[in-house]
């Protein structure tokens, strides 16, 4: 009887677990789970029953009728499924998202925040989750993989880059609307610039002169950070090692109470330097130190929303110096140290029906100090040199006030925007005439956007602007959008930029013994006519497929193109740097042409594959000529893939720079050209969330080619400085990195 009883409640256990099930439901885009997926569950064989459940965070759930079921799965991101279950039959459930392709909202250049397909302008956006693939931790190492995009390296100055063949005070960088200053060598050091507050990055090329006046001849770069959320809590804490002596670590807290919005993020970052020779004490990568950290306060009112941010930033810089001959006890070091302190009011909002109100007031501050110092290599003390041409400070303030009102309404055939912009900048310190100069810019500036025709839209723009150091004229533009077909976009513009001479290079003299760049009183103000086309394809395969093909071709001509350019009038500066100072060209001409295609599968890989080739030609005088265009190509590729059963995204990432020729004027008074040779950058990473995405770890490698130095030839070109006349540096070599990432939010 025992031996009965046994027999029958092992029966029933295993009859209890034949009726259990398993369903997994993922995402048929990215292959990611589908937590919180919404399944009723009815019962086929007659028992007319039937009850709900929903998925865990790893898109499972378990259902425990016996006989056939008939499922019914939602989700608010996908589209609803229905399926017929056998008994005792599993199932896994691939979820077609309700849309493939969420373009996001975007502001830059826009009349209110919008879809960028209604835009005018082609704005690239970098999201989030492309930062985090790419491992990137500030705007060189994201922006060094972008088409069209170049980033160069001064181990002094810092990193600068170049747009569609343009850089240094031609292309504009903000944070949130608001202008980064301090420009030391006409270019923004983007390695300064973290990320780890980013939500995302839009930019636009070509002149945006119009909205954006000075400094956006080349293009706009709009650095868009997190400044809302929809939890009452969010924190955040992430860790960062590579190999090559980088060690960061930063926070971030944010906190919603009813129509109040708090955030707060700091961090410190830090790199040990890097070179070939292991034993060598005048490093290639000099270390750096860096500091951060933003307070953030938001209040909603009505329609509007205010918004003040105010940020600091610390660097040092430590630039060693080779041991002196002839026992290599004592050597000359030098100290840079960067500060930067941003404060911002922003009122942006509806004030009225269909009309939107942005209102930004800004104040920066930007210093850079040199110190050096003699130091003992016996006993570590270190001593300032009494030189003061070897100590320097430079200090920026700028302050600015924009503000706009636009209409933008679908519903209307005609839209509007007008505004203005007041931008004054001052520059104090020893290297700067009479110590001191200043340069106000006052614009108005207005657009109007007509669409004739559901397809058709067309909107011209116009700026008047006063300059305080140049008379400034009239900067037109006018874009068309054309949507022929559904999922077909053409955008065709024409837009006039102007620069004026920046209170640098009219005032601002910079050598030591690696630099020597005097500024030039004589310069006159440039401007530019630029032609832009893009083909904008976009067309759903299928139900989970998607292909994108963009061809886009663009040409500008400068007037009075300012670069910097040898001086051989000068013999003043130091050590044996050759004297430099900023000139007009007659023009410079840049061509180009890129293409972008990208493939999105069902199963969650993407790939894409971009080409580009810029030509650039330069009319030095009415004489000198750098003849014929000098085309540099870049071609890039990239792939990601979420492999659904381990719930593991990878991602991989090459850029090939071609061959960069630089035209020059020699000291023989004739053109001659500085090669740059080409190389490639490949990166790889993986990425995997844990505990319902409150832990990320990415790992991967940067480099992976293990470029160092690329190899010149004819000469220093326009490089202002002596780091070797032979090699340019691109990398520190071949890297391995791993991130942590710790996230709790409360809604």
């Amino acid at each position: 009887m025992r031996i009965l009883f046994t027999i029958v409640f092992l029966l029933s256990i295993l009859g209890l677990a034949a009726q259990q099930r398993t369903i997994t439901v993922v995402s048929d885009a990215d292959g990611s789970p589908a937590g919180d997926a919404y399944i009723i569950v009815h019962s086929l064989d007659g028992e007319g029953k039937k009850y709900s459940v929903l998925t865990d965070e790893d898109g499972v759930a378990n259902i425990k009728f016996t006989g056939r079921v008939y499922l019914e799965i939602s989700h608010a991101s996908f589209v609803p499924h229905i399926d017929t279950l056998e008994a005792g039959q599993s199932q896994y459930y691939r979820l077609t998202p309700v849309s493939i392709s969420i373009e996001p909202v975007v502001v830059t250049g826009q009349f209110t925040p919008d879809d960028p397909k209604r835009s005018v302008y082609a704005v690239k956006v970098i999201d989030l989750k492309t930062i985090e693939n790419r491992g990137a931790t500030n705007l060189r190492e994201l922006l060094g993989q972008e088409l069209n995009m170049r980033v160069t390296q001064d181990n002094i100055l810092g990193s600068g880059l170049s747009l569609q063949g343009l850089s240094g005070e031609q292309v504009k960088y903000m944070i949130d609307g608001v202008p980064i200053i301090g420009r030391v060598n006409g270019d923004i050091d983007i390695s300064q610039i973290n990320l780890n507050d980013v939500a995302r990055i839009e930019v636009i090329e070509g002149p945006v002169s119009v909205q954006y006046g000075t400094n956006a001849l080349g293009g706009v770069i709009n650095i868009i950070t997190k400044t809302d959320q929809g939890d009452k809590i969010n924190t955040s804490l992430n860790t960062y090692y590579e190999s090559r002596g980088t060690y960061n670590i930063d926070a971030l807290a944010g906190f919603r109470v009813k129509k109040h919005f708090f955030g707060i993020n700091a961090g410190r970052w830090f790199f040990d330097g890097y070179d070939q020779d292991k034993d060598a004490r005048d490093l290639l990568w000099n270390p750096k130190e860096q500091y951060f950290g933003t307070v953030k306060y938001g209040y909603s009112f009505k329609r509007l929303r205010l918004l003040y941010s105010t940020s600091l930033f610390n660097e040092k810089i430590t630039n060693r110096g080779t041991p002196r001959a002839p026992f290599g006890v004592s050597a000359f070091d030098d100290y840079y140290y960067t500060f930067r302190n941003a404060n911002s009011l922003t009122i942006s909002g509806e004030i009225f029906k269909n009309h939107y109100l942005n209102q930004v007031f800004a104040y920066s501050y930007f210093q850079r100090r040199k110190n050096t110092v003699f130091k003992d290599l016996v006993d570590l003390t270190e001593t300032l040199v009494e030189d003061p041409t070897l100590q320097d400070t430079t200090r920026f303030n700028a302050f600015l006030a924009r503000g706009f009102i636009s209409r933008n309404t679908a519903v209307k055939k005609l839209n509007y925007q007008v505004g203005y912009d007041i931008n004054i900048e001052t520059a104090s310190g020893r290297r700067i005439e009479d110590g001191s100069q200043t340069i106000g810019d006052y614009a108005a500036f207005a657009s109007i956007s007509y669409s004739p025709f559901s397809w058709v839209t067309m909107q011209p723009g116009l700026r008047y602007s006063y300059n305080t150091a140049y008379k400034t004229p009239l900067t037109p533009s006018i874009h068309f959008k054309f949507n022929p077909a559904e999922y077909l976009i053409i955008r065709l513009s024409y837009a006039r930029g102007f620069r004026a001479p920046s209170v640098k290079e009219l005032y601002f003299d910079f050598f030591d013994i690696n630099h020597n760049i005097y500024g030039n009183l004589d310069l006159e103000a440039e401007y530019s006519n630029n032609v832009n086309l893009q083909f904008s394809y976009t067309r759903p395969i299928g139900e989970s497929h998607l292909f994108k093909f963009i061809p886009t071709f663009f040409f500008n001509d400068i007037k009075n193109d300012i670069e910097l350019i040898q001086d051989f009038s000068n013999e003043g500066g130091t050590g044996t740097a050759l004297p430099y100072t900023y000139g007009n060209l007659s023009s410079n001409r840049i061509i180009g042409a890129n293409l972008r295609m990208q493939y999105q599968f069902k199963d969650g890989l993407t790939i894409g594959f971009s080409t580009a080739a810029n030509g650039r030609k330069y009319q030095f005088n009415d004489t000198l000529s750098s003849g014929g265009f000098r085309f540099s190509p870049e071609v890039s590729a990239d792939a990601t893939y979420m492999i659904p059963k381990i719930k593991l995204r990878v991602s991989v990432y090459y850029k090939y720079n071609g061959q960069f020729v630089t035209p020059y004027i020699d000291s023989d008074a004739t053109v001659a050209e500085q090669i740059i040779q080409p190389y490639g950058l490949l990166d790889f990473s993986l990425g995997r969330s844990f505990w319902k995405n409150r832990i990320v770890i990415s790992a991967g490698a940067k480099n992976l080619l293990n470029i160092n130095q690329v190899n010149t030839n004819g000469g220093t070109g326009g490089a202002a400085h002596s780091l070797g006349s032979n090699s340019v540096p691109v990398a520190w070599g071949r890297s391995y990195f791993v991130s942590l990432k710790l996230q709790f939010t409360k809604a």
